[in-house]
């Protein structure tokens, strides 16, 4: 059975990775993070409320100037845990993300869903459904989830300003 404790970095299934440029005074890009575009152009990790370019599927240093490969298709799904009890009356609403510094160990996401943050409203996730796995039901405390991002940078449904 998986361990459901632990943190997973966030994972999708086949995907494009263009390489996006990285500023020298980006913060710690760790592998599955969520990112966004700055104004500059440049990604940086994303925090809660900032429109989602994609996942970081590579890690770069605080900064350090570079590139890192981002999945970044509008309709990528991927599993990510929630940060506590997620149950089925969740799916299809919407939540932001707990952008939690990474493990320096492993270099993975330690990004999560902030489950107390769950709405219909404009957030930057939609929960599709839990993750097939056993043991990960529905009202457990930390329970993989199927999520989309919602608020995409490169969404054409929503109008505000692209990088800000």
């Amino acid at each position: 059975m998986a361990d459901l404790q632990k943190p997973w970095p966030i994972r999708g299934g086949a995907y494009e990775t263009p390489e996006y440029t990285v500023a020298s005074g980006n913060s710690r890009i760790f592998l599955g993070d969520f990112v966004k575009l700055t104004a500059a152009g440049h990604v940086d990790v994303a925090a809660a409320g900032d429109r989602i370019l994609g996942i970081a599927m590579g890690t770069i240093a605080a900064s350090t100037a570079g590139t890192i490969p981002v999945a970044d298709d509008p309709r990528l799904k991927f599993r990510i845990r929630a940060d506590g009890t997620a149950n089925q009356t969740h799916v299809g609403n919407l939540a932001d993300i707990k952008a939690t510094t990474g493990n320096t160990d492993t270099n993975e996401s330690k990004h999560e869903l902030d489950i107390s943050d769950v709405k219909t409203a404009t957030a930057q996730l939609r929960i599709l459904d839990k993750l097939d796995l056993e043991g990960n039901d529905w009202g457990g405390t930390t329970i993989m989830l199927v999520c989309e991002i919602y608020e995409h940078e490169m969404s054409k449904a929503d109008p505000a300003t692209p990088g800000v």
